[in-house]
């Protein structure tokens, strides 16, 4: 590439200093509405925060069609009526999430744990008992950062494994509210902190069902489809011989959140490591799945989970399924 075409891709000073102020801008309305959302009673702020989903829904087509379009990927037996309506149900669990998380600086522990019932709650303390970590692959369903603020509340030490957002100011407020959740936060490109937590008898929460490129990744299956699926946990699981433990947040029925744990994963070991990774890969994506199919109002389907496909010779028809 010459040097003029590569200055010519290049954004403008003034291009960038428009997405400076764009970036400002928002921080400081997110800074007054996370202000308000605090010292406004809970059912107001969800009543708020519903109608600024609703709005959102309404305005902001590109993530309502790219909702929509991947629910009908996942489930091709369903009508487009009914893709919307999860769509749009899905967006107002959002908003709940969000006053959930923006509130975190006033919950006391004994609030958290009044919002969250266990499942199993025999499984994390048995690995708690053993003192050796475990690596709790969740997705990003239900309200994951509560997941993360009740497993501390309830006594546990947790360390979560975070993108870093390369907006600091966005960042900085992120970290503190999951700080002031209990939270520990280590991030992607930390190998060594992550190695800590584990050997310090932390359990370990990574999500471990989006397409991102930059992180170690297989194709497996996912809906029928191919997907580039993050093989983290998998990988560290087979590594250091902690236990891999589905665990999941759901909002409940009853307007709380059950957090669902499955018993440790009994991982595949034959001495081939790319083959052990790949198809233990391939089962934790599936346990993800099926988690989805039970609640699919709650799952972030307006992320590009089908975004890179492999430049494979053949292609791969997807199975007909329903929600």
């Amino acid at each position: 590439m010459s040097r003029s075409t590569s200055e010519a891709r290049k954004p403008s000073r003034v291009v960038l200093g428009l997405r400076a102020a764009r970036r400002l801008i928002l921080y400081y309305f997110l800074v007054v509405l996370r202000a308000v959302v605090l010292v406004m009673p809970e059912q107001l702020a969800f009543a708020l925060f519903r109608f600024l989903g609703d709005l959102a829904f309404v305005t902001v087509g590109v993530h309502r069609r790219r909702a929509i379009e991947h629910l009908r990927l996942a489930f091709p037996e369903i009508s487009k009526s009914r893709a919307r309506l999860i769509a749009k149900r899905m967006t107002r669990h959002l908003t709940r999430n969000a006053v959930e998380i923006i509130r975190f600086p006033k919950l006391s522990k004994e609030r958290i744990l009044s919002m969250v019932t266990i499942n199993r709650p025999d499984i994390a303390q048995e690995i708690a008992r053993e003192g050796r970590g475990a690596i709790a692959m969740s997705a990003h369903i239900g309200n994951w950062e509560l997941f993360a603020a009740a497993i501390a509340a309830m006594g546990y030490d947790i360390t979560v494994v975070a993108r870093k957002i390369y907006y600091e100011k966005f960042e900085s407020l992120l970290r503190a509210t999951r700080r002031a959740a209990g939270v520990r936060v280590v991030y992607r490109d930390e190998p060594r902190e992550i190695l800590r937590a584990l050997r310090n008898g932390h359990f370990l929460g990574v999500l471990a069902d989006m397409d991102i490129e930059k992180l170690d990744s297989v194709y497996v299956e996912f809906f029928g489809r191919l997907a580039l699926t993050p093989v983290g946990p998998v990988a560290l699981a087979l590594r250091t011989g902690v236990p891999l433990v589905p665990a999941f947040i759901v909002r409940n029925d009853r307007g709380g959140h059950t957090i669902l744990v499955e018993p440790p994963m009994h991982l595949v070991r034959t001495g081939d490591d790319q083959k052990d990774i790949l198809v233990n890969a391939m089962r934790a994506a599936k346990i993800i799945e099926r988690t989805i199919r039970r609640y699919p109002d709650q799952w972030m389907w307006m992320h590009r989970r089908w975004q890179h496909q492999p430049d494979w010779p053949f292609a791969q028809q997807p199975r007909q399924s329903s929600p």
